[in-house]
């Protein structure tokens, strides 16, 4: 990060890496962060809603997967993370 820690694809890779190392709030920090730099990324919004299924919160994560197919509708696994998310 020390490139540019401002860079939307930095920021979701460091929020890929939280996740996956189990620190759930700080992933979502950088996705957070990372919106807000570009919010019509499809797949950080994407991301996001993973994760907020991850922590079973489930509105947040169908308002994500929403905006993910929304700027990008070719990611066939946000339709159907939002048929799993909206059935719950």
């Amino acid at each position: 990060m020390r490139d540019n820690p401002r860079e939307p694809r930095i920021l979701q890779n460091m929020g890929i890496n939280m996740k996956r190392a189990g620190k759930f709030a700080e992933a979502l920090s950088f996705y957070s962060t990372a919106i807000e730099l570009d919010p019509a990324n499809p797949i950080v919004h994407y991301n996001t809603a993973i994760l907020h299924s991850i922590r079973s919160e489930y509105p947040a994560a169908i308002i994500h997967l929403e905006k993910s197919i929304e700027h990008g509708r070719d990611n066939v696994y946000a339709f159907l993370a939002l048929g799993d998310a909206l059935e719950r």
